[in-house]
C-alpha cells in the first residue's frame, strides 16, 4: 500500500512540474508573440518594396515604349523624304551649278 507520506511528495512533485511547465509556455507564448510582430513589420517593408518594384518597373518599360516610339518618328521622318542636310546639300549644289 502506498503511503501518504508518499503521495504527499508525489503531489508537491507534479505541482512543481506544472509550475515549470506554465512558465516554460509563457515564455514561449512571449516568444511567438515577438515574432509575430516581427513577422508583421516584415511583411510591410516586404509589400512596400515590391510597390516600389513595380512602379520602377512601369516607369522603365514607359520610358522604353516612349524611347521605341521616337525611334519610329526619327524613322519614319528620314524615309518620308531628304533631311534637312540633304535638302541643303542639293540647295548648294543648284546654286553652284547655276552661278
Amino acid at each position: 500500500m502506498v503511503k501518504s507520506s508518499d503521495r504527499k511528495k508525489d503531489i508537491a512533485q507534479l505541482k512543481e512540474q506544472i509550475k515549470v511547465l506554465q512558465q516554460q509556455l509563457y515564455e514561449k507564448e512571449v516568444i511567438i508573440k515577438a515574432q509575430g510582430k516581427k513577422l508583421e513589420k516584415l511583411t510591410t517593408v516586404l509589400s512596400e518594396i515590391e510597390s516600389q518594384q513595380y512602379q520602377k518597373d512601369a516607369t522603365i518599360k514607359a520610358q522604353k515604349e516612349e524611347i521605341e516610339e521616337l525611334r519610329a518618328n526619327q524613322i519614319s521622318r528620314s524615309s518620308s523624304g531628304p533631311s534637312k542636310v540633304n535638302q541643303i546639300f542639293q540647295f548648294v549644289r543648284y546654286v553652284g551649278f547655276h552661278v
